[in-house]
């Protein structure tokens, strides 16, 4: 478990950013006068909002910097959670 201040506001934004880019370039590649186009560019970033949150895509993709991954703790195909659930 990390605890500290491991990335700043900036450093996860970015990272968002980065990951709104892609998705747009992906939403594209379809045309952009379609219905789902203009409705996903109209919608605005889903990986952050003015309030400074952050989607847990953003969280799991900044701790890969140190080779880590988010496992869900519901998940049923990783025995680290199912671990977790039985011994918390």
């Amino acid at each position: 478990m990390l605890q500290g201040c491991y990335f700043s506001a900036v450093d996860l934004a970015t990272i968002a950013r980065q990951m709104d880019c892609l998705e747009q370039q992906r939403m594209a590649e379809m045309g952009t006068n379609t219905a789902e186009y203009q409705s996903f560019f109209k919608e605005g970033s889903n990986n952050m909002d003015d309030s400074g949150m952050f989607s847990i895509q953003v969280v799991s993709v900044a701790l890969e910097v140190w080779g880590l991954t988010l496992t869900p703790f519901t998940s049923t195909v990783a025995p680290t959670a199912r671990l977790a659930r039985e011994d918390p």
